[in-house]
């Protein structure tokens, strides 16, 4: 079963994970789920996190004046 039909994403929702373990695999996990499947998707947090690997991003924003588009 797929995350965003398992969490019954829908276009335009917001999405926040929270909890003790799993948020930032979950959340790249459900990005690239969405994207896909042709969505355009956004991640962000609030906290420091590892970067994402290859697989898990097309672009990364690091800052304004920093991103790398892969």
């Amino acid at each position: 079963m797929q995350l965003a039909s398992s969490l019954r994403v829908r276009r335009g929702d917001i999405v926040a994970f929270v909890g003790g373990g799993g948020k930032t695999t979950t959340m790249f996990a459900l990005a690239g789920e969405l994207v896909a499947q042709g969505w355009r998707v956004l991640t962000t947090t609030t906290t420091m996190i590892a970067p994402p690997g290859p697989a898990d991003r097309t672009l990364v924003v690091i800052s304004p004046e920093r991103y790398e588009a892969i």
